[in-house]
């Protein structure tokens, strides 16, 4: 992959930032929803092609602009420290890690 503009997607996130979505094939694609602490709530199923197959189109044109993901990590996100999660956000996740399988109490 060739090394894309940074912020590439910014000139299509007007007047609004882009959703999340999972294309599963032209006329398939979901709309993942989230709340306001950034928790999964379900996704949106759209089904019309005249809906997906412009969303398919400009994921392929974006994805035919991007770089390589490892060139940026280890350029972004290695440096980064390790991230901090607030007592009010501790509170709202899950007694249970999903990444570790460790019980919270």
């Amino acid at each position: 992959m060739t090394r894309g503009r940074p912020h590439a997607a910014r000139e299509l996130e007007r007047p609004a930032p882009l959703p999340e979505i999972v294309v599963l094939g032209p006329a398939l694609l979901y709309e993942v929803r989230y709340d306001e602490i950034g928790a999964h709530v379900g996704a949106r199923r759209i089904t019309d092609p005249a809906l997906v197959g412009p969303c398919l189109a400009a994921i392929k044109e974006l994805h035919g602009r991007g770089e390589d993901v490892r060139a940026y990590v280890e350029r972004e996100v290695a440096p980064l420290p390790p991230p901090v999660i607030s007592e009010r956000t501790r509170d709202l996740l899950p007694g249970c890690s999903h990444h570790t399988g460790t019980v919270r109490h």
